[in-house]
């Protein structure tokens, strides 16, 4: 950040001079001289007079401005919240240690020793309690039984580390097994969205378990009735989410304009998979590439919210309006976690495309 400014405000101040001066004649009347002016600085005060709001435990930074006086200016800090320091130059920074609303007591001095002092509140926004850990070891694992529908659940992984090898689990990755029951033959869906690298497959056999034929981010299969257990795998105490999807009729064909997916946040979150349309990408704009499928759905929200995207395996872009032309609100750029505050209420495009050409599905969280 910029140092606060170093000039003064002038105002101009008249300064009136007598000059005593004798005439040509030896007349020992005065003469007034006219007025003359001479600027002089205003004094110092504090110019800032809000704090942006903090969140608690996360980085915070905000430069304090002051005008008037003489510069250079000299800033201290007389109370602050627990976490901030302030610099010399009116660098406000830290992280808070708690949430509420904390008084800021600060007094900035300039070069002339004129000293001014005022209070700003910080607000402090609570942090996120974090998900519960999921237990889910190979002997026990989480029962889950779907006769048509979705069934999400979100958490973190455990902090031991897993002693099989499963999608590179061996000795660096912990590992939480779920239990589904199909009641039909029906087509399975599943994703899972992690903050760090996570993946998951399909096992078989007892304990120790077959180790499964692939691990993705998202699987898809036409299965017959039974109970089939699966097996996430991700960084320990790494937060995610998993949906299971069961499918009676199997969808006709991926998302797309033409045919977007609703997304439904009742619950506060959702997590969307599938594979791509045929085809190639027919849109423009920043974040679009061509001659790449594509996968769309629709969110509807009917207030004013804030949504975070993460994705996985896939570019994601966020267009409101319409699905084609629309302005584009969010680009993912390969980063996969978009924050995106204040979305007023309306309807919005969730586009999603291949991070490589071989990518073959895609999953995606949303939360407002």
């Amino acid at each position: 950040m910029s140092k606060p400014s170093a000039l003064p405000t002038l105002r101009p101040t008249t300064l009136l001079i007598l000059v005593a001066m004798g005439t040509a004649c030896g007349d020992d009347e005065p003469t007034m001289m006219a007025p003359m002016t001479e600027p002089m600085a205003e004094p110092l005060e504090i110019a800032t007079s809000l704090l942006t709001d903090a969140r608690e435990g996360e980085d915070y930074s905000a430069e304090l401005i002051a005008r008037g006086g003489t510069a250079p200016y000299q800033w201290t800090s007389i109370r602050l919240p627990a976490g901030l320091t302030l610099t010399e130059t009116g660098i406000l920074s830290g992280a808070p240690e708690a949430a509420g609303s904390f008084p800021v007591e600060i007094e900035v001095s300039d070069a002339e020793q004129q000293l001014a002092r005022g209070t700003l509140s910080l607000g402090v926004t609570a942090m996120a309690p974090l998900p519960p850990v999921l237990e889910g070891p190979c002997s026990a694992p989480i029962a889950l039984s779907l006769s048509a529908g979705a069934q999400t659940l979100t958490g973190r992984f455990p902090s031991a580390l897993s002693t099989d090898g499963f999608c590179g689990a061996a000795g660096n990755r912990a590992t939480v097994y779920f239990s589904l029951t199909i009641e039909a033959p029906a087509q399975l869906r599943a994703g899972i969205v992690s903050v760090a690298d996570a993946s998951f497959g399909r096992v078989e056999g007892g304990c120790p378990a077959v180790a499964p034929m692939s691990c993705g981010r998202t699987y898809s299969e036409v299965l017959p009735a039974g109970t089939y257990r699966f097996v996430a795998v991700g960084e320990p105490d790494a937060d995610f989410g998993i949906t299971f999807e069961v499918v009676s009729e199997p969808l006709r064909g991926p998302p797309s304009c033409l045919n977007p997916r609703p997304v439904s946040l009742a619950s506060g979150q959702a997590i969307v998979m599938g594979t791509y349309e045929d085809g190639t990408h027919r849109e423009t704009g920043s974040c679009s590439r061509e001659a790449l499928p594509e996968a769309v759905h629709v969110i509807e929200l009917d207030a004013p919210a804030d949504l975070t995207i993460e994705a996985s395996s896939a570019v994601v872009f966020l267009r409101e309006t319409t699905c084609e032309s629309g302005n584009e609100l969010y680009c993912s750029d390969f980063s996969g976690t978009g924050f995106l505050p204040n979305l007023p209420a309306g309807r919005y495009y969730l586009i999603v495309e291949p991070r490589f050409s071989g990518d073959q599905g895609y999953s995606v969280r949303v939360r407002r």
